[in-house]
């Protein structure tokens, strides 16, 4: 096998900006923990936005913030860094996987499997008494 070397960042030079073309299972974990507490789907969207363009390009927390969502949105900057960003999909993929059904019932069994060990475990402690 040659060598593996990363890939080199895009330049957008509309925006005068460079990009990753891949975002980290890290940088996409914290995406999704930023996003399931959200009630909105516009808050969902705009975190993932926010924190896509933090990743993934040289634009800095300071400069960011100079700009509203709505601002980055409608300069076309977010849509064409998302395009560049060749594992965007996976965002999806853990969001659906984090918010799923049977993943919230492992989550659950795994705890109440928890609070009976450590019921039993009292309940010994206790002579047996409950």
């Amino acid at each position: 096998m040659k060598e593996l070397k990363s890939i080199s960042p895009l330049y957008l030079e509309k925006y005068d900006v460079s990009i990753k073309p891949y975002l980290t299972y890290a940088q996409i974990q914290n995406i999704v923990n930023s996003i399931v507490t959200t009630n909105t789907w516009a808050e969902k969207q705009q975190n993932i936005d926010m924190l896509l363009l933090y990743y993934v390009t040289d634009i800095g927390r300071e400069q960011l913030e100079k700009y509203t969502h709505d601002e980055l949105l409608q300069s076309g900057l977010i849509d064409n860094v998302k395009k560049c960003v060749l594992n965007y999909n996976v965002i999806e993929e853990a969001i659906s996987y984090t918010t799923s059904v049977q993943k919230s019932l492992t989550t659950i069994v795994k705890e109440l499997s928890n609070k009976l060990e450590t019921i039993n475990k009292k309940g010994k402690n206790n002579g047996g008494k409950k």
